[in-house]
């Protein structure tokens, strides 16, 4: 086996994962609930995101402390666009960005973006937060 296909399947098994962990038990119950910053907070521990503080603080600056248009009118709040090379839990693209169908699918699309960014590999918050500048730059 080769060494990309070695990632693809670790990074399948991750998705699938997530998709377990977040997907359906937990969803139902965060689907009734307001995007208030309480809920979203306990959505990222839910999800068992890594360097909860760093993202819980990245959403709110990203939707305008959880106000803005893009959360009202895409149920996006960490500003995330459609990808086209990874899984995703978007259900099409409006305005340029990724469009959900409720709030608590943005933040497990950013589980699954985490996934990759990271690689499985458990970054502290400082080196969570310089990989994020660094993409930020790139992207």
């Amino acid at each position: 086996m080769t060494r990309n296909m070695k990632y693809l399947l670790i990074f399948a098994i991750i998705v699938l994962t997530g998709f377990f962990i977040c997907g359906t038990e937990i969803e139902q119950s965060y689907k009734e609930k307001e995007c208030t910053k309480e809920n979203v907070y306990q959505a990222i521990r839910d999800c068992g995101i890594e360097n909860p503080h760093v993202v819980f603080a990245q959403m709110a600056i990203e939707s305008a402390n959880f106000g803005s248009k893009l959360k009202e009118t895409n149920n996006n709040i960490a500003g995330m666009r459609l990808p086209n090379k990874r899984e995703t839990t978007a259900i099409g693209k409006k305005r340029g960005y990724a469009f959900y169908e409720n709030w608590f699918s943005s933040v497990v699309d950013y589980l699954l973006y985490q996934k990759m960014l990271t690689h499985e590999r458990k970054l502290n918050d400082k080196q969570y937060i310089a990989k994020l500048c660094k993409r930020y730059a790139e992207d």
